[in-house]
């Protein structure tokens, strides 16, 4: 491989079989996001998507630490899979000329 990152390198994550897949942990806001939205679409549903999106960010930061708590605790749960997930996959590089 040698040499510089000068060249272009993409990092692609391979399983152990060959295929590719690419996996990433979801954040506590999202879980938040994904049970408020039908809250929001029922109570206002002439919203746009994009409003939806500003109501969801103004609840979130309205609510307190503890009301955050069991987002928290959904987010470290998947976390905690998605580094078990990895266990199984090798990281490889692809290099591009």
């Amino acid at each position: 491989m040698g040499g510089d990152f000068d060249d272009v390198m993409m990092l692609f994550v391979r399983s152990v079989q060959g295929s590719i897949l690419i996996m990433c942990t979801t954040k506590h806001s999202i879980f938040f996001c994904n049970e408020e939205r039908a809250k929001i679409k029922e109570e206002q549903p002439d919203l746009k998507q994009t409003e939806i999106m500003g109501e969801l960010g103004k609840r979130w930061k309205e609510l307190s630490d503890d009301a955050k708590a069991p987002f928290n605790k959904l987010a470290e749960e998947d976390k905690a899979r998605y580094e078990e997930e990895m266990k199984k996959y090798v990281w490889t590089v692809w290099k591009y000329a």
